[in-house]
């Protein structure tokens, strides 16, 4: 049996995206909607039986109509070829009030064939293999409970959407309030595999049960710039589980970082930095880090028109930095200097710079004389 896994979707994201006018929606959600279409794809094409969304489909569980419907009608499509469909709620498709709609309640509503969802315990048995659908929210206790709880004359995989002890985080996903699970409540006879959501980078946390995060399959932010980003999976053959990872068509993140200090001609550096960067820029959202100095001068125009020349998606606000100025000064300016060279560091390529040394020197002059 071959199992197609995979979370963190987040359908709604439109950070960095613009208007697209043919369909009304956002650039961002349309590219969401490709990676859709392309894991749909390869589970027709490659036979898979089982597809499991161990949660957050969407942004937020308030989606607009249309793009529920977007959603629905690819996983329809699977539906339709004969795939098994497992959706579990995520923290951003229904909150933790219990009499609040699920974004994904049409899969409930209309009873879509194939298709199981649920925010709650529950089990679904195909094949001989025992699904295990984890509470989204939970504590320790309750997730403990019932994996002690399960029967494992079948062989079992667990779905959950949480976080587990010693996982590598994105600091700005986690909550406050956090539940940490440990890998060896899951230790337990005829665990086939555990399948993650929540953690949007992808990792194996044990081989023996087969315990990992399918990752997100769309890069958010810049603090996914470096992640990979895809799918999951499994070909089981009795107790023998392999796992693949697949990579999909993720949109990508650039940052060029340079000094333009001592630099006599900061835009054309800037420029060559690029070129050198070149078969990154396409299709990319880029954002340029300098550090500068106060003598630095920049032709941004011409800077952003060069990068949308070469295909960005977007580019951002060019960011200058004068902190390697600071910290170059700072490391000269110490105990071991005298007051009027430190003066002259400290006012060193500042406005009005000998003006302001001078005074100076004749104030410490003055003192001195005090």
């Amino acid at each position: 049996m071959k199992i197609l896994c995979f979370a963190d979707y987040h359908l709604g994201v439109k950070t960095y995206g613009k208007l697209d006018p043919e369909t009304g929606l956002n650039t961002r959600e349309i590219q969401t909607l490709g990676i859709l279409d392309e894991m749909v794809d390869y589970a027709i094409d490659n036979k898979i039986e089982v597809i499991i969304a161990a949660g957050d489909m969407y942004k937020n569980n308030l989606p607009t109509p249309t793009l529920q419907n977007e959603f629905n009608k690819r996983l329809k499509r699977a539906s339709d070829a004969g795939i098994i469909i497992l959706l579990l709620d995520g923290n951003h498709d229904v909150s933790r009030m219990e009499t609040t709609t699920s974004a994904l309640k049409s899969f409930d509503t209309f009873d879509i064939p194939n298709a199981v969802h649920t925010r709650f315990h529950k089990e679904y048995n195909y094949k001989g293999i025992k699904f295990v659908f984890l509470p989204t929210y939970h504590t320790k206790e309750q997730i403990e409970d019932i994996i002690n709880n399960t029967d494992y004359s079948d062989p079992v995989i667990f779905i959950g959407h949480m976080t587990i002890r010693g996982a590598l985080m994105n600091d700005w996903l986690i909550e406050d309030k956090e539940i940490f699970i440990d890998v060896d409540a899951f230790k337990k006879p005829n665990v086939l595999a555990v399948v993650l959501g929540h953690l949007h980078k992808h990792q194996v946390l044990c081989k023996d049960p087969l315990i990992f995060y399918t990752g997100s399959t769309q890069r958010v932010d810049f603090n996914e710039e470096k992640q990979t980003k895809g799918f999951i999976v499994l070909d089981i053959n009795d107790s023998w589980v392999e796992p693949e990872f697949i990579e999909v068509q993720s949109q990508n993140f650039l940052t060029i970082k340079m000094s333009l200090i001592g630099s006599e001609n900061p835009t054309k550096d800037v420029i060559d930095e690029i070129t050198n960067k070149m078969a990154k820029v396409k299709d990319a959202i880029v954002r340029i880090r300098l550090d500068v100095d106060e003598t630095i001068r920049l032709d941004e125009k011409k800077i952003y028109e060069y990068v949308y020349k070469l295909g960005a998606s977007t580019v951002l606000d060019i960011q200058k930095s004068f902190e390697q100025q600071k910290l170059i000064k700072d490391a000269a300016l110490n105990e071991h200097v005298s007051i009027e060279k430190g003066l002259e560091l400290y006012y060193k390529d500042k406005p009005r710079s000998k003006e302001r040394i001078q005074l100076g020197k004749e104030i410490i002059k003055k003192i001195g004389e005090e």
